[in-house]
């Protein structure tokens, strides 16, 4: 469920992007498929991940896999998302 409050203003950073998400450790892994170089891009929060992660900007318009710990409404992109359990398919 998207809801139009106001929301911070979107980052393209990830770590600024999905700062909600990762406060209480609730972000595990995000995938993206670059459909003009044809490979799968990833951000893992986790501190051991920071030099190994390839998403550098949240690009609008690409769509996002995010996974979840727990269920959370967070602001992304402008917008405030309702997420759940699991993987979420997300259009930035």
């Amino acid at each position: 469920m998207v809801q139009a409050l106001p929301t911070p203003s979107p980052s393209s950073m990830p770590t600024e992007a999905l700062k909600a998400l990762t406060e209480g450790e609730n972000l595990v892994r995000v995938w993206t498929f670059d459909n003009s170089s044809k490979t799968w891009e990833f951000f893992d929060p986790r501190p051991a991940f920071a030099h190994a992660n390839t998403i550098e900007t949240m690009v609008p318009g690409r769509i996002y896999w995010l996974r979840l710990n727990r269920v959370q409404s967070a602001p992304l992109n402008g917008k405030v998302v309702l997420l759940v359990v699991g993987w979420n398919l997300v259009r930035w």
